[in-house]
């Protein structure tokens, strides 16, 4: 049991709490199933750094990934 107290965020007035999944997560139940995750990942994210750079964005849109 987690010792961290429970949250309501229906009723949170913290916007970050309020924040809903667009999908729901997939658990990653060994070492190369995380892997797998981090480079289809990291392919995702690569396809749009060069622009991103040059443009200087941040990477808002991959950290919420």
């Amino acid at each position: 049991m987690s010792s961290l107290p429970k949250v309501d965020t229906a009723s949170s007035s913290d916007p970050y709490l309020q924040i809903q999944s667009k999908t729901p997560a997939t658990r990653l139940e060994s070492e190369a199933q995380a892997i797998d995750a981090a480079k289809h990942l990291a392919s995702q994210f690569a396809q749009e750094t060069i622009q991103r750079d040059r443009e200087r964005r941040l990477p808002f849109a991959e950290l919420d990934a």
